[in-house]
């Protein structure tokens, strides 16, 4: 993390910061919802990703989950995959993600 971001935390008395992807990111993340738009930016690896946040920063690890109807069980299970997370959820019906609710 640049340090400007570390000092200008401190200098607001802020003690952790954070960092947050979106699930559609994820390769893994295939699994919930085969969706063209999903599949041009899977790109990533899930696990990779919360190894390098967790081991090699000082970052709190979040996820942005996307509720997929139909779909609970599939989302659970890649959020048990990345557990100790912040999470972020929003609802989709058809076509890309438009709508957020968070939880």
């Amino acid at each position: 993390m640049p340090a400007r971001y570390r000092a200008a935390a401190d200098a607001a008395g802020i003690s952790e910061l954070g960092v947050s992807e979106h699930i559609h990111r994820f390769q893994q993340a295939l699994a919930i919802w085969d969706h063209l738009f999903w599949r041009r930016y899977a790109v990533d690896d899930i696990d990779d990703y919360c190894e390098f946040v967790r081991e090699r920063t000082d970052l709190r690890l979040g996820l942005e989950v996307d509720f997929v109807p139909g779909r609970e069980d599939r989302t659970q299970n890649l959020i048990d995959r990345s557990s100790s997370t912040t999470l972020s959820a929003r609802s989709i019906s058809s076509g890309p993600p438009r709508r957020r609710r968070h939880l």
